[in-house]
């Protein structure tokens, strides 16, 4: 009969002393004691030998326990089973149930040749795993148990030598949870713990491919930055022959992947082990060791990021609990970006074999997530009477520091701070940045006196300067520098930003709750009018009068004296 496979997570301990010298007493119930790391599991004790125990708590006078379906059936089934067992921790120590067994008659004999087995997990673990899934468990367990706390108790079990395993398909598919078996010397009342974790993942997000990664970040629309995925292994790898492994990420629809940038196992001291590299002139580094999928998928809404390996341990046999998979890659914030707010959602989850008997069983870890924040900016243009004016021309731009080069091209001879200029769409938005003025947005304001830009960054000090002002208004003689401090918090809760601050040309402006959700640098700028020489009126028709006067007056002598210098003459 061949069960269901779904057991899981070995955590194996074995004691058995056999004696016959020493005088028998009744046997008292036992109780065990499960801490577990999740609530509402359901354990099932299948009883493997039972016996009397004598003064000393040894078993004696072994025989089949409840838990067996068919002893003499179960016997038979070891005396022929030839699979070769390698023991892990002295690989020169192969054996086989059948050789193990070869003078086996009974229970007892049974008992006796695993007693030389120590704590040899290799062999313990075989037996275990040769009873479920040979079909030589009873039909109903000897006892069960569930709990709504990770503390779990069986009273009142006959003493023995029990398997303790979780009840089939009691765990949810892609649970973030983990099977267990144990096999357990239960001659006295025993506490065990489970043996085995969880795998987790983590993911963060960093400016710089090298930097520092947390959690959330500013940037620029269409400027690179880079995620990094952690993955981390179970306590109980080496139970596992075949071990799934795939990381699934979800970008929402304002961000762009770029490419794969390297995948590498970080042990335990700092080395890596380098499994792709895309700096490197061919980034198929150790093909060998290559990902089985290596893919990203846009979608309407979003964009699906995988990596999967079928069986990480085919790969990697040597991996260790300490060991961890590393994936970074690349992506941008485009057009579709949300500005300010709950930013720019990106997360991760980890689907896991849960288990080591049953390679189709996986659990899958909650996501694990990182945000890129960005701002905007409102500017409103205004006159003396605060009222808004229409014509007013401005760019946006940040000094970008470059690398300057002596002729010959390579030897590097200092650094300059370059102009670079905003390119705006239709709606606001920043596509690009360009060094040629005349190829930047002219941001004109309308009726309302209003101009915006969406896709700013944190730090960085950004300059409008104004390239034409309103008919009848003076241009502006400076700069207006805006800085948005790197200080911006989220709500715990829920991501959005709960608190702002901003400076307008040394000003500081700061908002908190939902005034900085927005995520908007908000400030007026005053055009002064013109100065206009008066026509009419006033001193000028005055001036123009007493000035005509005089005039006449020169012109009235200077005909008078010509009439006397002809009459002379």
């Amino acid at each position: 009969m061949k069960l269901t496979r779904k057991i899981m997570s070995l955590a194996l301990c074995l004691m058995l002393v056999l004696s016959l010298a020493a005088p028998v007493f009744a046997a008292e119930p036992v109780s065990l004691t499960i801490q577990g790391e999740k609530e509402n599991h359901t354990y099932e004790a299948y009883q493997i030998f039972s016996g009397d125990i004598n003064a000393s708590g040894v078993m004696t006078n072994i025989v089949w326990g409840s838990g067996i379906a068919d002893g003499d059936a179960l016997l038979a089934a070891l005396k022929a089973d030839t699979t070769e067992i390698v023991n892990a921790m002295d690989p020169s120590q192969v054996s086989s149930m059948a050789a193990e067994f070869a003078a086996a008659t009974s229970a007892e004999d049974v008992a006796k040749v695993m007693k030389n087995w120590g704590d040899n997990a290799d062999r313990i673990d075989y037996f275990a795993n040769f009873l479920y899934e040979q079909g030589h468990l009873a039909a109903t367990p000897t006892a069960t148990t569930t709990s709504a706390t990770t503390t779990y108790v069986f009273s009142s079990l006959q003493p023995g030598y029990y398997l303790i395993k979780d009840e089939d398909d009691s765990i949810a598919d892609t649970a973030y949870d983990f099977y267990t078996k144990f096999i357990i010397d239960l001659t006295t009342s025993t506490d065990v713990a489970v043996k085995g974790n969880i795998p987790k993942v983590e993911k963060k997000v960093s400016e710089t491919l090298n930097g520092t990664y947390s959690e959330q970040i500013s940037n620029q629309l269409n400027k690179t930055h880079y995620y990094e995925w952690t993955g981390h292994i179970p306590a109980n790898i080496e139970d596992y022959e075949h071990y799934y492994y795939k990381f699934t990420d979800t970008m929402s629809k304002g961000l762009t992947f770029e490419r794969f940038e390297k995948i590498v196992i970080a042990h335990a001291g700092g080395t890596e082990t380098v499994i792709y590299d895309a700096s490197m002139t061919n980034p198929v580094v150790n093909a060998g060791l290559q990902p089985d999928v290596m893919n990203h998928v846009v979608g309407t809404d979003s964009t699906t990021v995988v990596v999967e390996w079928t069986n990480l341990l085919a790969k990697y046999p040597t991996l260790l609990t300490s060991d961890k998979i590393v994936v970074k890659y690349s992506a941008h914030l485009n057009e579709n970006a949300v500005i300010g707010q709950d930013g720019n959602d990106n997360k991760v989850n980890l689907t896991f074999s849960n288990n080591p008997h049953d390679e189709d069983d996986k659990g899958k870890t909650p996501d694990d997530d990182a945000t890129v924040y960005s701002f905007k900016m409102k500017v409103t243009k205004v006159n003396q009477s605060d009222e808004p004016l229409a014509g007013a021309e401005f760019v946006l731009f940040h000094y970008h520091t470059v690398n300057t080069y002596a002729p010959d091209g390579v030897t590097v001879t200092g650094t300059k701070n370059v102009e670079m200029y905003a390119i705006v769409n239709a709606e606001g938005k920043i596509t690009g940045w360009t060094e040629d003025i005349d190829a930047a947005t002219k941001l004109t304001t309308l009726a309302d006196g209003l101009i915006k830009a969406e896709g700013l960054k944190a730090e960085i000090g950004y300059y409008l300067r104004e390239t034409n002002a309103p008919d009848g208004y003076n241009k502006l003689n400076a700069d207006i520098k805006i800085v948005i401090d790197d200080s911006y918090t989220t709500n715990a809760t829920d991501g959005v930003l709960s608190y702002l601050k901003y400076e307008v040309d040394g000003k500081a402006t700061e908002l908190s709750g939902s005034d900085a959700a927005p995520g908007e640098v908000s400030t007026k700028v005053v055009n002064k009018s013109g100065t206009t020489l008066p026509s009419t009126g006033g001193i000028g028709t005055t001036l123009f009068y007493v000035i005509g006067g005089l005039m006449v007056a020169a012109a009235a002598v200077l005909l008078v004296t010509k009439k006397r210098m002809s009459v002379q003459n």
